[in-house]
């Protein structure tokens, strides 16, 4: 397993250093705000694809933490996108 997926950041609160784009995320799910797409950009290795992950996760996940936007991490769908399956 590579470093980068090893100790990709599971929750929010575990992202460091994108303390913006963690309060946006959180905030357009905390307010079920949705658009149809968005756009993560930046030069490589700031987080892009583990904020994106973790985004899909949460709009995804039957149980999330409605006071943080976290993902539960343990339904079918969190473990399906934590495990590269559905995301193709």
């Amino acid at each position: 397993m590579a470093l980068a997926n090893k100790y990709r950041p599971k929750s929010f609160s575990e992202v460091i250093g994108q303390d913006n784009a963690v309060l946006a995320l959180r905030n357009i799910i905390k307010n079920k705000n949705f658009h149809n797409g968005y756009i993560f950009s930046g030069t490589r290795g700031v987080g892009k694809t583990s904020l994106g992950r973790l985004f899909a996760k949460a709009l995804n996940c039957s149980n999330y933490d409605e006071e943080n936007g976290n993902p539960c991490g343990v339904c079918s769908n969190c473990v399906e996108i934590q495990k590269n399956l559905i995301l193709t």
